[in-house]
Order: structure tokens, then C-alpha cells, then sequence
């Protein structure tokens, strides 16, 4: 009788083994057409995603076994409401994944750069709300210290960089060129630096930002040491 109660479990335990193979497949293929916009044409990646979405597990209630699949389970319909710009869906499928995170400390503690790089979407989708609501999402991930201490630094690090690259496209959108300058002598005085592994689109685009700061402000000189950067 035990081994027949093994032998069921066994069962149950592929059976959940291929669920999260077929969710973190999902996953991937949505990063993937989300991460292609304006490399593959539009109406391509909606036609993509749209077969990818009708795969079984989207159509029944999930009883997740694990939290990386739950995670990429709503991450999935947050990138396929990306791709097709429903940018409020979006937005909510992003909160269910800060929840996840934030109701689970112990996986926020050990995954603290996923935890960052859903914040800042969350952020980015922010930048045309009112400045309050901008700044309440911002300052929180700036509090954020929820990090394993061998990778202090570089998380601390890259929501320097992503916050402040935010801010700043933030305060330009909005023309509020006053409070820019502000942020800029905040980056001068903390010696920007990039010490630790970043893409290079982040570094390309928080020195174009800063140029275009001294350029609105006449000092081309300057901006172009930062382009030429």
C-alpha cells in the first residue's frame, strides 16, 4: 500500500514538473515578443502572442506549486497586454507581481534584482500620472533594502541608475526643467559610476538623458561630453 501511495505521488510530482516546464516556456516566448517591439512587426508579435495565450494552462485555475511559476504565470499575460499596448492591464498584472514578491520576504530577499526590475515597469508605466503618484512608486523602491548582503551593492547600484534614469525622462516629459538640474548635481555629486554589470542601453541612455539636461540649459559643451560618453 506504501508503494502504491509513492507511486501515486510520483505521478502527481511530473505532472506538476511539466505545469511549471510549460508555464516558464509560456514566460520566455512572451519576454521574448514583448523584448521585440520595433524589431518584428507589430501586427506579427499580436498574432504570436495571441496563439501563445490560447495555450491550456491560461484556461484553467491554477493551484501553483511553486512561486516562479505564479510569478511567470502573470508575468506572461502582463508582457501580452504590453505588446498590445493595454497599458492599465498591464500595469495590474505587474501589482499582482509586486504582491507576490512583497507577501513572500523570504524570495524577495534572495531575488532582489527581479524585484527591481518589476518595480521600475511598474514606474515607467507611471511617468504620465501625476507627480505624486510618480514619486510615491519611486521613493518606494529607493527605501527598498530587502537584498542578500553579497549583492548589496549591486542592487543598490541599479536602482540608483533606474530611478534616477526614470526621474529625469520623468521631469523632461513634463517640462519641469527646474527640478532636472536638481537631479543632475544629485548624480554629479554621487560620482556616477557604473562599477557593476548593467546593460549598456541603461548607461547609453542615462548619458543621453544628462546631455539633453545641459543642452535645455545652453551648456552644449558639456552636454556633448556626455553624447560623446
Amino acid at each position: 500500500l506504501e508503494a502504491i501511495e509513492i507511486n501515486k505521488n510520483l505521478t502527481i510530482n511530473i505532472q506538476n514538473i511539466t505545469e511549471i516546464q510549460e508555464i516558464t516556456d509560456c514566460y520566455y516566448k512572451s519576454y521574448y515578443y514583448k523584448n521585440n517591439i520595433g524589431k518584428i512587426p507589430i501586427d506579427k508579435l499580436k498574432e504570436e502572442f495571441s496563439i501563445l495565450i490560447q495555450h491550456p494552462i491560461f484556461s484553467k485555475k491554477m493551484n501553483f506549486t511553486n512561486l516562479i511559476s505564479e510569478i511567470f504565470y502573470e508575468l506572461t499575460f502582463a508582457n501580452f497586454h504590453h505588446v498590445n499596448r493595454e497599458y492599465n492591464l498591464e500595469r495590474n498584472f505587474l501589482k499582482k507581481v509586486i504582491e507576490i514578491y512583497e507577501n513572500n520576504s523570504n524570495y524577495c530577499f534572495e531575488n532582489p534584482l527581479d524585484y527591481v526590475s518589476i518595480y521600475m515597469r511598474l514606474i515607467n508605466l507611471s511617468k504620465k500620472e501625476a507627480k505624486e503618484i510618480f514619486y510615491e512608486k519611486l521613493n518606494h523602491l529607493r527605501s527598498f533594502e530587502s537584498y542578500i548582503d553579497i549583492q548589496k551593492d549591486v542592487v543598490k547600484e541599479r536602482i540608483f541608475i533606474l530611478t534616477h534614469q526614470a526621474e529625469i525622462e520623468f521631469l523632461l516629459t513634463h517640462k519641469m526643467y527646474k527640478e532636472s538640474e536638481k537631479v543632475f548635481k544629485n548624480i554629479e555629486e554621487n560620482d556616477l559610476k557604473f562599477m557593476y554589470s548593467i546593460e549598456p542601453y541603461y548607461q547609453m541612455s542615462l548619458h543621453y538623458l544628462l546631455a539633453t539636461i545641459l543642452c535645455i540649459n545652453g551648456d552644449f559643451k558639456n552636454g556633448l561630453k556626455y553624447i560623446n560618453t
